[in-house]
C-alpha cells in the first residue's frame, strides 16, 4: 500500500486489496480528506467499469484515480469524483468489482455482489479511518452493485444511492416485459 497526497486536494489517497471471504481480492482505491477525522463517515462504490481514469489504463495505480474526463464530464462514475467527496469530508472507497479490471476472481455478472458488498462493507468498517457511517452509490450497474449490497443489511450502511439501475436483473435487466432481452446480457 503506498500512499499518495493529492496536491489539489492534500488528500491521502492509497489503493489497496480488500479480502473477501471466498480469499479473493478486490482492487480498491482509498481517498482520505486533509483534515478532520481522524475517522470519517464514507462513501464508496463498487463497479465493473474501471477505477481508474477514463481509458482504464493504470488498473491499480491510485495516481490514476477516477476523475471525470476534461472531454466528457459526464461520462462514468455518478459520483462524479472522489474530489468533491473528500471537500465535504467523507472518505471515498472505489472497488473494482470481482474478476474486472485489476481485482481478482472471475467476472460472474453480479452473482457475487451482495456477499462481496458485505466482506467490502466489513473491510471498511474495520478500519481505523472509517466512522461506522457509510454511504454507497452507484449508476447502471454499479447501482445494482448497490442493491445488492444493500440487500444484505450491512449495520454500517447508512444510506444508499442508485440511479438508473435494475433493482431485480431477472425482472428488470434480462426479462423485463415478458421477453429475454439478450443486448443486456453485455457484460
Amino acid at each position: 500500500m503506498t500512499d499518495h497526497i493529492d496536491p489539489e486536494t492534500g488528500a491521502r489517497c492509497f489503493q489497496t486489496y480488500v479480502m473477501m471471504g471466498d480469499g479473493m481480492r478486490l482492487n480498491s482505491f482509498v481517498f482520505l480528506p486533509s483534515d478532520g477525522g481522524p475517522s470519517y463517515p464514507v462513501i464508496s462504490q463498487r463497479t465493473p467499469y474501471g477505477i481508474t481514469n477514463s481509458g482504464g489504463t493504470a488498473n491499480a495505480d491510485i495516481s490514476q484515480g477516477w476523475l471525470p474526463a476534461v472531454e466528457e464530464p459526464l461520462r462514468g462514475s455518478i459520483l462524479r469524483g472522489w474530489r468533491n467527496i473528500v471537500r465535504q469530508g467523507y472518505a471515498a472507497v472505489y472497488q473494482d468489482t470481482r474478476g474486472r479490471f485489476a481485482s481478482e476472481g472471475k467476472d460472474r455478472v453480479y452473482a457475487d455482489d451482495a456477499s462481496d458488498g458485505w466482506d467490502t462493507l466489513e473491510w471498511v468498517s474495520a478500519q481505523d479511518w472509517a466512522n461506522g457511517r457509510v454511504g454507497m452509490s452507484g449508476s447502471s450497474a454499479g447501482a445494482t452493485t448497490t442493491y445488492a449490497a444493500a440487500s444484505t443489511r450491512h449495520p454500517t450502511l447508512q444510506a444508499f444511492w442508485a440511479q438508473v439501475g435494475g433493482s431485480s436483473i431477472y425482472d428488470d435487466v434480462v426479462y423485463e416485459g415478458q421477453s429475454i432481452e439478450m443486448e443486456r446480457l453485455w457484460l
